[in-house]
């Protein structure tokens, strides 16, 4: 080899490029991520639209955010739970205590807190005055430990005491309450008969159908007392119970009828006698005059005919 060959030779390895081995290659592959999933419990519509949005621009950053609030929500949720846990807790513990008296409660229109109100106030008044407390139970009872004659248990003194106090005061009650009623019926009884026997200015009776229609006053008094309202005055009960009576309704119009035929009678005869020509005298055709009881009884007869 020439020195020039030789000196060419070693300016190609000087300049020459080292090339890496084939195993020393590598290729980045950028690496896709696992797509996001819809939370299990989801109902199928949310769950459809979460999936779409992984196909959107950014869809990905959108669902990361919807299952971040959802996370979110969910430890707001069970922070909640926990702290309503001890509250649920006592709700159910009260529940188990008003549970087998919720019949008598309802009975009664007893809410728990009313119940638990009474059986506080019930045992405050056996701590303060526990003799005071068996009296009154012993009052509303009305328990009689004499109705078990022989047979009945052992009463200790102050029992039988407060029994005798209880039955005293019962039997006062009841002879008050017949003394009420005694008075009450003297008093109705009284104004009964002063309504019937009254008398009007002209010495005749104010109420002379007092007698026929006495029934049905009784039976209208008793419907309002049935209905819890207010019993009317006598007088209108006995007006109301003419009114539904028809022959007392004829006897009436016929006694008006009568009375107003009185009344122009009269009035002609004054009429006449001021002209100077006397009772009874007439020009032209007479008339027949009828009597009082006639006038009556054609206008009774009118009456019945038209009903």
């Amino acid at each position: 080899m020439t020195p020039d060959e030789s000196q060419q030779e070693s300016l190609v390895d000087d300049t020459a490029i080292d090339e890496p081995d084939g195993d020393a290659i590598e290729t980045e592959v950028e690496e896709t991520p696992e797509p996001l999933v819809a939370v299990e419990r989801w109902d199928s519509g949310l769950k459809e639209a979460f999936n779409s949005w992984g196909s959107l621009e950014n869809g990905r950053d959108i669902q990361q955010t919807f299952l971040d609030y959802h996370t979110n929500q969910q430890g707001y949720h069970t922070k909640l739970e926990q702290e309503l846990a001890p509250l649920r807790t006592e709700s159910e513990t009260w529940g188990g205590v008003f549970q087998p008296h919720q019949e008598f409660m309802m009975h009664n229109g007893l809410t728990p807190q009313d119940a638990a109100r009474r059986g506080l106030g019930v045992m405050a008044n056996i701590a303060q005055d526990p003799q005071a407390f068996a009296l009154d139970i012993l009052k509303r009872t009305q328990y009689d430990f004499t109705q078990h004659g022989q047979d009945a248990p052992y009463v200790p003194p102050e029992v039988q005491s407060m029994q005798r106090e209880v039955d005293s005061l019962k039997q006062a009650q009841r002879n008050n309450a017949m003394q009420a009623q005694d008075n009450e019926r003297f008093q109705l009884n009284q104004h009964i008969q002063s309504f019937a026997n009254a008398q009007n200015e002209s010495g005749e009776l104010a109420h002379p159908h007092y007698q026929a229609v006495e029934q049905q006053m009784a039976q209208a008094v008793h419907g309002f007392r049935g209905m819890n309202q207010p019993i009317p005055p006598m007088q209108e009960l006995y007006d109301a119970a003419c009114k539904l009576n028809p022959e007392i309704q004829a006897q009436v119009t016929a006694h008006e009828v009568a009375r107003e035929t009185a009344r122009k009678a009269d009035k002609a005869k004054k009429a006449l006698k001021a002209a100077g020509r006397p009772s009874g005298q007439h020009t032209g055709e007479k008339k027949e005059r009828k009597s009082q009881k006639d006038t009556i009884s054609d206008a009774y007869d009118k009456l019945a005919a038209a009903s």
